[in-house]
């Protein structure tokens, strides 16, 4: 039996099945938690499934078990995965994914000038105070 679609609002659906990309420290891990959360799906963060201890990523030593952990953590219905992996990721879940969501942070804080209010980082939240007319 298929899952029904998980509605965002009356006018878009994100699907079941999701992956969130982006570049190192975006906040992949973050968003697909609270994504996963609430759309009551499992978690999967690759990270975890590929760094075993002592720094030792399974990519590179051990390439078909990390393939069989990623297959095994989507293998439900209900799942958001954050990480990148590409070739892992278009190998093991990609032929099922529903949505793809790209994480990318402001970048207003790389030099303290607001980007015009479009996140709730610091420079951007001092830009919006400061525009509010006080007394």
């Amino acid at each position: 039996m298929a899952v029904p679609d998980t509605q965002i609002d009356e006018h878009s659906t994100i699907g079941t099945r999701i992956h969130v990309i982006g570049n190192s420290t975006s906040g992949k891990s973050t968003l697909g938690a609270r994504l996963a959360e609430a759309l009551d799906a499992t978690f999967v963060e690759l990270d975890a499934i590929n760094w075993q201890p002592g720094r030792v990523g399974l990519n590179a030593t051990d390439p078909d078990e990390l393939e069989r952990r990623i297959r095994e953590a989507t293998r439900g219905e209900r799942w958001v995965v954050a990480g990148s992996y590409t070739k892992f990721s278009q190998r093991t879940f990609w032929p099922r994914l529903d949505t793809v969501v790209r994480s990318s942070p402001c970048r207003c804080w790389l030099s303290e000038r607001s980007c015009g209010g479009c996140c709730r980082c610091a420079a951007c939240t001092r830009a919006a105070a400061d525009a509010v007319p006080h007394g």
